[in-house]
């Protein structure tokens, strides 16, 4: 029982069952999905607003956060069954 208790730990996040897409199953999973929605608000605020608004940057920011958080989704994803 313990063993397969670590085992469905280990992953933040599981293939949805009907459609495409991933969700979070742990709170690794949806800590990871908040600081995501974090940083993309914080790029926006950093970047979008003002006199000195820098959509070019905002837009590469996010891409780096976005390819980031891919990378540890796709890592800590469970298998296919």
């Amino acid at each position: 029982m313990e063993k397969e208790h670590a085992m469905t730990e280990r992953y933040w996040f599981r293939r949805r069952r009907y459609g495409f897409g991933i969700s979070p199953a742990s709170p690794a999973g949806w800590l990871a999905t908040l600081l995501l929605g974090g940083v993309l608000f914080a790029l926006g605020l950093l970047f979008l607003s003002g006199p000195t608004a820098d959509p070019l940057r905002f837009a590469i920011g996010a891409l780096i956060a976005i390819a980031a958080f891919l990378l540890i989704a796709l890592r800590r994803l469970e298998p296919r069954e």
